[in-house]
């Protein structure tokens, strides 16, 4: 098991991250994949992301997170073409009972395509907590990234372009969405996509 730091996404070396407050620590797998994940914000953790290997099921995971009496949540992975779904029930602090659900989709450069909600009773999508994502912020020289946002009847609420800047950031809705298309190569099939909060994109 190796250790890594991250900044939102852009690694770090444990040397920067001692001197910061703010930034994830990762523990890989020796076959390249996060095992855990701990979110750590004014240097305490405040959330522990942790994947669940083959054979490995969420009671054993729980006597582990438990203990540490910090929020966690426990994900197990599933492949979708070239893309990777994370199944994820939420806890609170020293609890073992669920407190939310959801799914996350990720691309083969593993960037976040989209989160989703799920109903704790039910499992159906709450498509009004459903984001989807084009590129990728990492640090304040990121450009060209954007976030969608839905109704709760799954249609295109807004998406709002360069979002974490806030001298060039551009919202886009129903009536001019399609001006997204210049900053972004997108197939129709990716374009139509973007344009409710269904999961799943199509596989070419």
């Amino acid at each position: 098991m190796t250790v890594k730091y991250k900044v939102f996404e852009k690694e770090i070396t444990e040397q920067q991250a001692s001197r910061l407050k703010d930034y994830d620590k990762l523990y890989v797998s020796s076959n390249g994949l996060v095992k855990k994940r701990e979110e750590i914000r004014s240097g305490e953790i405040i959330d522990i992301d942790y994947y669940l290997d083959t054979g490995e099921t969420e009671q054993q995971a729980k006597q582990v997170l438990i203990p540490l009496n910090k929020p966690y949540n426990i994900l197990n992975r599933e492949i979708y073409g070239s893309y990777t779904i994370e199944n994820g029930n939420g806890y609170t602090a020293g609890s073992s009972v669920v407190a939310s659900k959801y799914k996350k989709l990720l691309n083969s450069n593993n960037e976040t395509v989209c989160i989703q909600q799920l109903d704790i009773q039910t499992n159906q999508p709450v498509f009004e907590h459903t984001g989807k994502y084009i590129g990728e912020y990492i640090d304040e020289r990121s450009t060209h990234y954007c976030e969608f946002y839905y109704n709760p009847d799954g249609s295109l609420e807004h998406c709002e372009f360069n979002y974490m800047h806030d001298y060039d950031s551009e919202w886009f809705h129903q009536s001019n969405i399609h001006e997204i298309r210049n900053y972004f190569v997108l197939s129709d099939a990716m374009y139509n996509y973007y344009l409710t909060a269904d999961f799943l994109p199509p596989l070419a």
